[in-house]
């Protein structure tokens, strides 16, 4: 209303200026300020731009309508393309809400003298930028500016009345048909963000990204936009461009962090994650990102600060709860950990996710019982069975690329812990028919080795393990596995000669290799790996087990009984041979001897199952005498 008043006095000055101006000059004014103002209308960044270039270089525009248009344009600008440090932190903190950040619009006060109709343009900016409407006097010169700026008020109000008086504008200039403008398309949709129609919100966006390319607002809401309708791939298609222009402003950088986060590449998302954080840093959902990131990367102390602030804004919130078990379970505090993954669990009692984290932490603390752990995976087995098995509804949002790994590695993980349960459990069977419906990739593949060798398929094992040595040809554990699964298959598999056939045992024929005989009988694969590993530096472990092995592969007891006791010799706690021991004793009828050896490996303690009924069996014939 200022401005009005002001304007009182300021339309004999302007109308002065036009009668002492020649008809040739006059002409031209009009059609200069005609063309200015219809790329003001047009209202895009680029006519924008065209209308502040042609003010800056028109000879025939007065120089009081030339300030007052390029007042006009620029309050144009601030409302429909906020930018700069001030208007992106506000957006930030709004979560990215675009426009409705925009700051405040004000004249510059050293206009002296501004016609009625500028008057009446500059009022609307202000009140506009201040979520109000002004309507255009009656009496006062109707332009077309003064028909459509009020529509601008939609961009900063939170008043429905107000929106709806907004809209009402844009569609009574749609009508008209006078001249194209960028702004109708932009206040459709964010009166349909206003009302929560988001669907129509995006195309309506989409239409004036597609009318008007240079609208970069209308992408950076289309990426808001998807981001709030789950399709966070499409979103990043919007907002990658614009953050790769290289803008610092935030409007722009925290849906594009949140973008890149949902879809997973948070190695990408991590710098443009800090960014949003150290200009909001108690905002949850940078937060979480952060410390999801840090924690994916095993930097449990770095999410520590992240964490605690996160826990005095939401308590309660699941991914919080199960972050700060992953956190509290890297740093080898179980008990914490079991804390906070079932709090997330009471937090969402039907999430699979909580319950396989749950699961994991228990079959990792150590415990000798793991009902409850294989309880819950069983559960979270069903579950994911019956997600995949429900229709899903025409049109449901399909899960981000986020959302979705975490998902799968989830179920992944239900499948390694109940194999894994079977295999501590030591029932082959199961877990073999369990890693046959399961893919063995994250598994230790020893542990592959044993089941299938344990399970009765010694070539699979062979084929594994070997495998599994060639890709680690330094790994004891690889050597182990794959020596283990040959000498299964060389004793059970068909044609190949009975421990009793192989006589002079593994070193022997180690012994002919290096004398180098042109054929060694039995076992050359054998032969050809113990002399790899011997020929460089292994562990007691690993030379305890070769003696044992060659043991198990000679016919002769005595000569097996030395082997055994090599084995000792390298690692006195080696069951396995304290086992053979006492078995070869009662072979030869050394009855004393042979309890010497069961009694001592009960003292050590047998965890294999198979290899504790042998010893046990063994113990009562011989106690039976």
């Amino acid at each position: 209303m200022a401005l009005l008043a002001f304007a009182a006095v300021s339309p004999l000055q302007a109308q002065t200026a036009l009668t002492m101006a020649n008809p040739e000059a006059l002409s031209k004014s009009l059609n200069s300020k005609t063309e200015i103002e219809r790329c003001i209308i047009l209202a895009t960044p680029d006519s924008l731009a065209r209308a502040k270039d042609g003010l800056a270089q028109s000879k025939v525009i007065s120089e009081d309508d030339r300030r007052a248009l390029s007042e006009i344009v620029r309050g144009i600008s601030s409302l429909l393309y906020p930018r700069g440090p001030n208007g992106a932190a506000k957006a930030a903190k709004a979560g990215g809400n675009g426009n409705d950040a925009a700051p405040r619009f004000f004249v510059d006060p050293s206009l002296t003298a501004i016609s009625p109709a500028y008057a009446v343009c500059l009022t609307q900016l202000v009140e506009a930028s201040q979520g109000r409407i002004f309507d255009a006097p009656k009496g006062s010169d109707d332009t077309f500016l003064t028909a459509i700026l009020p529509a601008l008020a939609i961009f900063t109000t939170s008043e429905k009345n107000v929106a709806d008086a907004a809209l009402a504008y844009a569609e009574r200039f749609a009508k008209s048909g006078t001249y194209p403008t960028a702004i109708v398309g932009l206040v459709r949709a964010r009166g349909a963000e206003k009302a929560g129609d988001l669907v129509k919100a995006y195309y309506d966006y989409q239409a004036v990204a597609d009318a008007y390319p240079d609208v970069w607002i209308a992408k950076l809401r289309l990426g808001i936009v998807a981001l709030a309708l789950d399709m966070p791939v499409r979103a990043l298609g919007f907002l990658e461009p614009l953050a790769e222009a290289g803008t610092s402003d935030l409007a722009v950088l925290a849906p594009y962090a949140t973008a890149l986060y949902r879809n997973g590449r948070l190695a990408e998302a991590e710098p443009v994650v800090m960014k949003c954080l150290a200009a909001d840093p108690e905002a949850p959902p940078f937060l979480s990102m952060a410390a999801h990131i840090l924690i994916d990367r095993n930097d449990f102390a770095a999410a520590q600060p992240l964490l605690e602030t996160l826990g005095r804004k939401i308590p309660n919130d699941k991914f919080y709860l199960s972050l700060r078990a992953l956190q509290a379970k890297g740093q080898g505090r179980a008990d914490e950990a079991i804390k906070y993954a079932r709090k997330a669990l009471q937090a969402s009692p039907d999430d699979p996710e909580a319950m396989v984290l749950l699961a994991g932490i228990l079959f990792g603390d150590g415990a000798v019982d793991h009902a409850e752990a294989t309880s819950l995976c069983l559960d979270a087995q069903k579950r994911f069975a019956a997600e995949k098995a429900a229709q899903k509804p025409a049109g449901a949002p399909l899960p981000s690329p986020l959302a979705k790994a975490m998902r799968d590695e989830a179920e992944r993980q239900v499948s390694r812990y109940l194999l894994l349960d079977a295999y501590d459990r030591q029932d082959w069977f199961a877990a073999a028919k369990m890693l046959d419906a399961a893919p063995t990739a994250g598994l230790n593949k020893s542990v592959v080795a044993t089941i299938l060798r344990r399970s009765g398929r010694e070539k699979e094992a062979v084929a594994f393990a070997s495998e599994g040595y060639r890709g680690a040809p330094d790994s004891e554990d690889a050597a182990e596995a794959y020596l283990r699964s040959l000498a299964a298959a060389s004793v059970a598999s068909a044609g190949q000669p009975a421990v009793s056939d192989i006589g002079a045992g593994l070193l022997g024929q180690l012994n002919a290799a290096k004398a180098g005989s042109p054929s060694v009988a039995g076992q050359p694969a054998l032969v050809g790996i113990v002399l790899q590993l011997l020929s460089g530096s292994c562990s007691d472990s690993l030379r305890s087990y070769l003696h044992y092995l060659n043991g198990t592969l000679l016919a002769d007891d005595n000569a097996a009984i030395d082997s055994f006791r090599m084995a000792l010799l390298e690692r006195a706690d080696n069951v396995e041979a304290i086992v053979a021991l006492a078995k070869a004793y009662a072979r030869k009828g050394d009855a004393q001897k042979a309890l010497f050896f069961v009694r001592q490996a009960k003292a050590i303690g047998v965890a294999d199952a198979e290899l504790a009924s042998e010893l046990k069996t063994l113990e009562l014939k011989l106690a039976q005498g």
